[in-house]
């Protein structure tokens, strides 16, 4: 156990710790968007928390267990819709604790393709009777942050992203502490004065929750995506091909492993495990191979098998799954189905059980509870968006139903909608974070001005108001070409740069007689500034519509965007410009053109991503380390850190994990072999090493993570 976590130990890492007061982690960036917001009611002073009420939702999955159990909730017990809060854009699953609900957004608005790069998001504390905003939005993890994730603990939110881990104060939203490491990190579980994650570096991460301090670092082999589960006695994570940890809660240190035959697997990443009755859920099997396996929480030897896609739920033996959109309730201590329901057909939420009632959602927006012990059905709804499947490997916005305080809390594809019991005959609180967008900027003033714009009608010139947003820099842009909107839509083309770019109005989405206007960046300096750092500008354009009562209405029909650019890789992203920085709005799915829909008037960058084309398939080992071959594609350089996990055994004897880094800097189109470098008593262990086939990680500056299997001799 001692070399499991002794590779490390005294190592400096790259945290930098620092404490900051309720401002926040960031500056102002390039505003290019009039925000209106609308919160229901103003921020409000809350006394300071009392002693938490018994049935909060602390974690993904309600608990630190991730067990999906609200036993001590009665709600709701009818389909009463008691608020909708429309965001715009994806929300992650809720924490809810005494008279508040916890979320995080993604900056990027409307639906989110799973491949999307959401750049940025945002914490919000709502009120739990009404929706209404208390405090937010605190902006999480830096601009090139993809995803974000919470727990809660003590009266604090605990938040990580891809590129940090922060605490901020539940009652106000100041930020208590953070700890900029720049490496992707999971979805945290706090418990007893500890918040626990796992981290890009193939590791495990403990914190002090009051200050921030870390208190340990254990290597484990693996992902960076899997949320521990949490006991008095153990730490419990599982990453992909069913490599499955227990670790000290005091120290780290390794009390068992497990692992499945790895001959049949690689890559990264990790669901989340289930701790329910000492018996770990673990759903890491190599597809295809092997079933998800149920192993003892004491010992980590196999029990038993399951088979359930999301994260199971449970109340005492019986167990709720969800698999391919069908819903089951199994007696897990005799493996008996005792019903199974496949809803409107659309089922895809992880299950989870309140109070007698197991609650789950669907695609089509429908929200269904079912009796836990017949499987009829006591009630239904529909959110009215779409509930996403919860994705747990991958970099993006974690879904799931939340339950707490009286509410069964729904995150869709654009709003947060909590369901009660209420006996008021009053409609549901509806309240909205949504920002309106206007165009081009032409003044810094703290007023919005208007640009006269001339359109032609026979032989008559008359001057169309175009509203502008009050903040952005003087001078960014030239004169838009534009045309009016007919009740059959617009299409209009400019070309910017090297871009071609054609903007296309179906009929009816906007009002008829609005003037549609693009405008080229005449100057890109500010906003090539924003881009995230790794990442090349290619060109920028305001898109904007100003109706004839001089409002920019935001889109009732999504409005499509066309740019072909022979520079155009797959993987390159379009931005638009949002109050705090640039928010990715799409990805190119094809060399030479990127699409994507919008609804508001936004300022559009177009920015090309590194991306490596080679990784060599054997790597070499060295006196200090291993050297691997990596070869950088065209257009933009390379730069970005790479690390390996390497098991050592010899003659069936397991001598400790080495861990090797290394950083890289390579030009476009070129080759390159990089050094990583284990510490001294690593590369000692390396002599034991047998021939075997083992994961590189490879983070580029700004183009993300992938994982490449590696040969090693």
């Amino acid at each position: 156990m001692d070399s499991h976590k002794g590779l490390r130990q005294g190592a400096s890492r790259r945290w930098r710790w620092s404490r900051r007061g309720a401002e926040g982690a960031s500056s102002a960036l390039v505003v290019a968007f009039l925000v209106l917001v609308v919160a229901g009611s103003p921020v409000r002073a809350v006394p300071q928390q009392a002693a938490a009420p018994e049935a909060q939702d602390v974690a993904y999955q309600i608990d630190p267990a991730h067990d999906g159990n609200q036993p001590n909730e009665t709600v709701p017990s009818s389909a009463v819709q008691e608020w909708n809060h429309y965001f715009g854009a994806a929300v992650s699953y809720p924490l809810i604790v005494g008279d508040r609900v916890f979320v995080t957004v993604s900056n990027t608005p409307g639906d989110c393709p799973e491949h999307c790069q959401n750049y940025g998001s945002q914490l919000y504390a709502l009120d739990a009777s009404n929706g209404n905003i208390l405090w937010g939005p605190v902006a999480i993890g830096a601009v090139a942050s993809y995803y974000s994730s919470l727990a809660y603990d003590n009266g604090q939110v605990f938040v990580t992203s891809s590129t940090d881990i922060a605490a901020f104060n539940a009652t106000t939203g100041s930020e208590d502490w953070s700890n900029p490491g720049g490496e992707p990190m999971g979805p945290p579980t706090a418990s007893d004065g500890v918040v626990y994650v796992s981290s890009g570096f193939d590791s495990v991460l403990a914190f002090d929750e009051s200050t921030g301090k870390q208190l340990w670092d254990s290597d484990v082999l693996g992902g960076n995506v899997s949320s521990p589960a949490v006991s008095p006695t153990g730490i419990y994570v599982s990453y992909s091909c069913e490599q499955v940890f227990d670790l000290a809660p005091s120290t780290g240190d390794l009390v068992w492993h497990y692992a499945a035959d790895n001959d049949y697997c690689s890559g990264g990443g990790g669901s989340t495990p289930v701790l329910s009755d000492n018996l770990l859920y673990v759903r890491d099997a190599p597809q295809g191979f092997f079933s998800p396996v149920v192993l003892s929480a004491t010992t980590g030897q196999v029990v038993g098998t399951f088979s359930s896609t999301t994260t199971p739920a449970f109340d005492g033996p019986i167990m709720f799954t969800m698999n391919a959109g069908t819903l089951q309730a199994v007696d897990w201590s005799t493996g008996q189905v005792l019903w199974s329901s496949t809803g409107d057909g659309t089922l895809d939420s992880a299950p989870i059980v309140v109070g007698g009632q197991v609650f789950v959602g669907g695609s089509s927006g429908a929200v269904d509870a079912f009796d836990e012990q017949t499987g009829a059905v006591t009630w239904s709804a529909n959110a009215g968006a779409s509930i996403p499947a919860p994705n747990e490997t991958a970099a993006s916005m974690l879904s799931g139903l939340g339950a707490g305080d009286d509410l069964l809390v729904v995150p869709t594809t654009d709003s947060l909608v909590a369901y009660g019991s209420s006996n008021s005959n009053e409609p549901p609180t509806t309240t909205s974070s949504t920002t309106t967008t206007v165009p081009v900027a032409t003044t810094t003033s703290s007023t919005t001005t208007t640009v006269p714009v001339a359109t032609t009608t026979s032989s008559t010139t008359t001057t169309t108001t175009l509203p502008v947003p009050p903040d952005t820099p003087v001078g960014v842009y030239g004169h838009p070409v534009h045309t009016t909107v007919s009740t059959q839509g617009a299409v209009l083309s400019d070309s910017c740069g090297s871009a071609h770019v054609t903007v296309s109005v179906p009929s009816g989405a906007v009002p008829a007689g609005s003037v549609l206007s693009i405008a080229p960046a005449t100057n890109s300096a500010s906003l090539k500034a924003e881009i995230p750092d790794g990442q090349a500008y290619v060109v920028s354009f305001a898109v904007a519509w100003a109706a004839p009562d001089g409002t920019s209405p935001r889109a009732t029909i999504p409005l499509n965007l066309d740019i072909t650019d022979p520079a155009i890789r797959p993987g390159d992203v379009i931005y638009v410009v949002a109050p705090n920085g640039l928010r990715s709005a799409g990805i190119a799915n094809s060399p030479g053109r990127l699409v994507v829909e919008f609804t508001t008037d936004p300022d559009f960058v177009l920015a090309l991503v590194p991306r490596l084309i080679s990784v060599g398939r054997s790597g070499s080992l060295v006196r200090n380390g291993v050297h691997v071959a990596l070869s950088c594609g065209a257009g933009v350089s390379c730069t970005g850190s790479a690390s390996l996990s390497i098991e050592v055994t010899s003659n069936g004897v397991r001598h400790g994990i080495v861990v090797a880094r290394g950083e890289f800097s390579i030009g476009a189109g070129r080759t390159k072999t990089a050094l990583l470098k284990a510490t001294a008593q690593g590369a000692r262990l390396l002599s034991h090493h047998e021939k075997r086939t083992t994961e590189l990680t490879v983070k580029l500056t700004g183009g993300g993570q992938s994982v490449h299997g590696l040969c090693l001799p």
